[in-house]
């Protein structure tokens, strides 16, 4: 493509962008619908500016208007948005998040989805320490005595809770919680504060902090951890790595489409 100088046309143009944009997000925001009138004093456009505008986003289907000339999102959207998702590969995604989650902390640092009743671990970055967490992507493990599991479980929905607690709290160590009501109690905590944390409840000697990721409806569809010997994850350091992992969550949430600020350990 060649460059030439823009024209006073051509330099007003990106300007015209950014309104034409403004006008389809405040559009987005009122799925019940928004008038001409409400548009332009919402943006601050003159009404025949704004009407310009609605009328180029409703030729190209990105807008449409009812019969109460009502402005909402056009079918166009829903194909963006549908070819956004299927573009979207979550390990790719993930990587980044997670590379920069394992240089922060030191530590093992794994994604991890559910799989019925147990983690599936698919993706990971292994910490450069000598002694740490041996893991493998593919492995599973249960979800109720992982941070990983147990993070997606707390904000995950209530059915699944329910289908964990049917399928038996297996005993893996000593600290595993096998109780229905311990667990729920658990799970109200991890709430609380948006992290869970594994205080060598699914593997001797192994602590971890696991945060849910959340897709563009605030569905669960995920989870990001890190693990590591608890001789370096004591509680403390649980504690003080916990904001970083809601970061690397909140991040890769950003990625998929999320578009709300941290509905956890807020």
């Amino acid at each position: 493509m060649e460059l030439h100088s823009r024209s006073e046309e051509e330099a007003t143009a990106p300007k015209n962008l950014v309104k034409a944009l403004a006008v389809l997000r405040l559009i987005s925001e009122r799925p019940a619908g928004i008038s001409l009138a409400e548009i332009s004093r919402a943006t601050g456009l003159p009404k025949p500016s704004a009407h310009r505008f609605l009328g180029a986003l409703l030729a190209d289907g990105l807008v449409r208007v009812n019969d109460d000339e009502r402005f909402g999102l056009g079918f166009q959207c829903l194909r963006l948005g549908m070819a956004f998702q299927e573009g979207l590969d979550l390990r790719r995604e993930a990587l980044g998040p997670l590379d920069d989650l394992a240089k922060a902390t030191g530590e093992t640092c794994h994604l991890g989805v559910k799989d019925g009743n147990q983690i599936v671990y698919i993706e990971k970055i292994e910490s450069s320490n000598a002694v740490r967490m041996h893991s493998r992507i593919g492995r599973t493990n249960p979800l109720h005595s992982t941070g990983l599991g147990k993070a997606i479980l707390a904000h995950g929905e209530p059915a699944a809770v329910d289908e964990a607690i049917e399928a038996g709290l297996d005993r893996r160590t000593t600290n595993t919680i096998c109780d229905p009501h311990e667990l729920r109690a658990e799970l109200r905590r991890v709430r609380e504060r948006g992290a869970a944390y594994d205080l060598v409840e699914n593997e001797e000697g192994i602590r971890c902090c696991g945060v849910p990721v959340l897709d563009h409806r605030g569905a669960v569809v995920a989870g990001i951890s890190v693990a590591g010997p608890e001789f370096r994850l004591t509680r403390a350091k649980l504690e003080e790595i916990t904001p970083l992992v809601i970061a690397a969550a909140l991040e890769l949430s950003r990625r998929l489409g999320y578009p709300g600020s941290i509905p956890f350990g807020s």
